[in-house]
């Protein structure tokens, strides 16, 4: 069953414009010595300066992450000049594992087995993050599924004259998200549903349990749509949102974003 996300995703997304890959020379040395780490950020620096651009982001593993940084903290010209970062597959990796984690025992795992959505063999793999293709398409999966019977319960809590009107946007809604207009006008259903899940999460602690789910993957797909579509404020704003989560669940390599990502 293909996921609804995607192909939305794919309908409301301009082609992007192709992108020049140069191979850079072969450093005969290890890539986690300081000295490597040094000359590949140095040389980083004078092509920013070649290329006459402000800044250029660099990005490393999590094993050389912390040596560059380290040294780009010691030096006012790299600081100034570089951004550092970890990479992005692996960072949503990382945010997988985070929402395994989360929601451990929940019956999460109960809801993709008896959907033939996981097996039970591979349902480790999907919860800690470490299987990208089955963890995603599980997570868009649920919680489209999720996403659709709380729009139905908001729905059903409407009166007719409501209910009458959010039928009507819906279906302007859809129109338009094929047509590829800006959705950002439709403001007063979207206004009113965030009205009513605020109101249920108060009056209920298992509704709200769920929908910080829906939270979670809803900053994972941002995430994904902003580094694809090459959105980079789309995509440091979902990765402000991933810090909490990183901190909270002992994600400690990349909890360490913070202060960059902040003054970004």
């Amino acid at each position: 069953m293909p996921s609804t996300w995607t192909g939305a995703n794919i309908v409301i997304s301009t082609p992007l414009p192709a992108s020049n890959l140069h191979y850079l020379p072969i450093i005969e040395a290890s890539p986690t010595e300081y000295a490597t780490v040094k000359h590949v950020l140095t040389e980083a620096t004078k092509m920013v300066e070649q290329m006459q651009c402000p800044a250029a982001v660099v990005v490393f593993d999590q094993a050389i992450y912390c040596k560059a940084q380290m040294i780009r903290w010691t030096d006012e010209e790299l600081r100034k000049r570089l951004v550092i970062r970890l990479g992005e597959f692996h960072t949503i990796l990382a945010f997988l594992g985070t929402i395994g984690k989360r929601f451990e025992k929940s019956g999460l795992e109960d809801v993709l087995v008896e959907a033939e959505i996981v097996s039970v063999g591979s349902m480790k793999g999907v919860t800690s993050g470490h299987m990208y293709n089955r963890s995603v398409r599980a997570h868009k999966l649920l919680f489209e599924a999720l996403t659709t019977l709380q729009l139905k319960e908001f729905l059903a809590c409407c009166d007719e004259q409501t209910k009458e009107i959010a039928s009507s946007t819906i279906e302007d809604l859809v129109g338009k998200l094929v047509a590829g207009v800006d959705l950002s006008t439709d403001k007063e259903f979207h206004k009113a549903f965030l009205n009513h899940v605020q109101n249920r999460c108060k009056s209920s602690s298992l509704y709200q349990f769920w929908n910080s789910y829906l939270q979670m993957v809803s900053t994972l797909l941002a995430f994904i749509r902003g580094t694809r579509t090459g959105n980079f404020d789309l995509h440091i704003s979902a990765l402000r949102d991933m810090l909490p989560y990183f901190f909270a669940y002992d994600r400690v390599n990349y909890s360490r974003y913070g202060p960059k990502v902040i003054c970004i």
